[in-house]
């Protein structure tokens, strides 16, 4: 080989190499742009954690299966997140809060905020997944279809004692708390909406005030209503006629009490707390399965 060759090899080499490097550095900048400008949307790479180490959790990968994060960065204040199908994403105890532009938990995926507080959702949160929470308090969104009609499932899981919704509107709703004693509380003038169906897993759904004050409120539940043996729908004791309109099945295994009758009075119509339970479908068939070894005590019913 002569010098001529040598010297070209080496001349070729040498802006490979450069050429690489500018490639990368474009690449990195790229990401980085993205980061600052809010164009950047987050994937999970895999089922990780949600906090300010756990870095390989995301990606800008769209389907999921490349890690491509080389700044090493956690979603900003200014980016989207997208929880994929099969992905479980947790937001650790201790963690601050996550702050984002918006936030898409797909069918099949699991964002668990656990008992974390003050993180914000954006504009938009969307998807038909789970979002699971053991804390009151819910991230705050302007808009989305995950708590409209075909969209996602919110758990309250874990929680004791008592706590007061402050999320009014739900597609699917579970509440899987600690014990049958321990409650969830709805007394507010926004009526409660599910869109799907409330499912009591363990605990209480209280509706109504027992203390002084309030009003008379409202629960309307489009779907299949579901109490677990070791769950109750319980009104407040102050004398208000609340309304609940189920639009479809209502299936008691544990103690459904829709007055604060010890029992059934079918003769006296004296003033106490009660609710109104209407089953209203015009479209399918409905069924109230009441089992023996429930309890069920209403003051009316309507068909």
């Amino acid at each position: 080989m002569n010098n001529k060759t040598v010297k070209y090899s080496i001349f070729l080499k040498y802006w490979i190499i450069r050429l690489l490097g500018l490639a990368i550095c474009f690449f990195a900048f790229s990401i980085f742009s993205e980061t600052l400008s809010g164009q950047a949307t987050w994937y999970s790479y895999q089922s990780g954690n949600w906090n300010d180490t756990d870095w390989r959790t995301w990606t800008t990968d769209p389907s999921g299966t490349t890690l491509i994060n080389p700044l090493r960065v956690q979603p900003g204040v200014a980016d989207n997140v997208v929880i994929l199908n099969g992905r479980i994403v947790t937001i650790p105890t201790g963690t601050t809060g996550r702050n984002v532009a918006s936030v898409t938990i797909q069918e099949g995926a699991v964002l668990d905020i656990t008992n974390t507080t003050g993180h914000n959702f954006g504009a938009q949160l969307n998807g038909s997944g789970l979002l699971r929470l053991s804390t009151a308090s819910f991230p705050p969104f302007a808009a989305g279809t995950f708590v409209q009609p075909g969209g996602g499932t919110v758990e309250y899981y874990g929680l004791s004692g008592g706590f007061t919704l402050g999320q009014f509107t739900y597609n699917h709703l579970v509440l899987n708390l600690s014990a049958v004693t321990d409650e969830a509380f709805y007394d507010n003038a926004t009526n409660l909406t599910i869109n799907g169906n409330l499912t009591l897993t363990q605990g209480t759904l209280r509706i109504g005030r027992s203390a002084a004050g309030g009003a008379a409120r409202t629960v309307r539940i489009t779907g299949h209503t579901t109490v677990s043996a070791t769950s109750q729908i319980l009104v407040g004791a102050q004398a208000y006629r609340h309304q609940i309109f189920i639009g479809g099945d209502l299936t008691n295994n544990g103690n459904v009490r829709f007055a604060t009758l010890a029992a059934p009075n079918y003769i006296a119509n004296r003033l106490q707390a009660r609710a109104i339970p209407t089953l209203y479908s015009t479209i399918t068939r409905q069924t109230s399965i009441l089992y023996a070894m429930a309890r069920h005590i209403f003051t009316g019913l309507r068909l």
